[in-house]
C-alpha cells in the first residue's frame, strides 16, 4: 500500500466471510490499478468482486461469475486493474486472477510456491498463444530466433505488460 511516485494509491483489497448452513466461505480480493482512473478501477474491482449474490455456487463458478460481473461494470477506455480473488470454502481453496497480481503459498518449511502465472506475453503460454493468434502488437527484444521472450502489448498510447486486466478495453 505504498504510494511511490503516483498521485494516488492504485492498490485496493478487501475480504468477506459468509456462513451458509454451517459451512464458512471466505473471499479475499487484491487489485492493482493502472491509468488515470486506476485508483477508482482497483477500488471498484474489489467492491464488485466481493458483491456476491449466489453463494451456493461452487467456488470455480463463483469466481467466474464475479469476474464477468466486474468486467461488465468496469469498462474503461484507458484504465484498469489486475485482480486476484481467493475463495476458501471448508478445506478447499480456489484462486482466480487476471494480470500479474501473484498468489504464493507459504510451505511448512517457509519456502514460497507461486500458484499463478502472470498474464504477460512470453511468460504465460496460453496468453502468449492467444495474443499471437490475434496478431497483437507486442513490443520487446527479439531473441536469436526472432521470438520475443517477454513483451508489452501496445495499443495507441497504452503499453501494458499484464495482458489481461479488469476494466481496460
Amino acid at each position: 500500500e505504498l504510494l511511490g511516485n503516483r498521485k494516488s494509491q492504485q492498490d485496493a483489497h478487501g475480504s468477506r466471510t459468509f456462513s451458509d448452513g454451517g459451512i464458512s466461505t471466505e473471499i479475499s480480493v487484491v487489485a492493482d490499478g493502472h491509468g488515470e482512473e486506476g485508483d477508482w478501477v482497483a477500488q471498484s474491482a474489489v467492491r464488485h468482486l466481493l458483491w456476491v449474490q449466489q453463494l451456493a455456487l461452487d467456488p470455480v463458478t463463483l469466481i467466474q461469475e464475479q469476474f464477468r460481473f466486474a468486467q461488465n461494470e468496469l469498462k474503461q477506455e484507458d484504465s484498469g486493474a489486475t485482480a486476484t480473488m481467493v475463495v476458501r470454502r471448508g478445506d478447499k481453496v480456489v484462486i482466480g486472477y487476471v494480470g500479474d497480481s501473484e498468489v504464493r503459498l507459504v510451505k511448512k518449511d517457509g519456502q514460497l510456491s507461486r500458484l499463478t502465472i502472470p498474464h504477460h506475453y512470453g511468460v504465460h503460454p496460453g496468453e502468449t498463444r492467444r495474443l499471437d493468434d490475434l496478431k497483437a502488437p507486442i513490443e520487446g527484444i527479439p531473441d536469436e530466433d526472432g521470438r520475443i521472450p517477454k513483451g508489452r502489448l501496445i495499443l495507441g498510447k497504452m503499453m501494458l505488460e499484464p495482458t489481461r486486466v479488469l476494466g481496460d478495453q
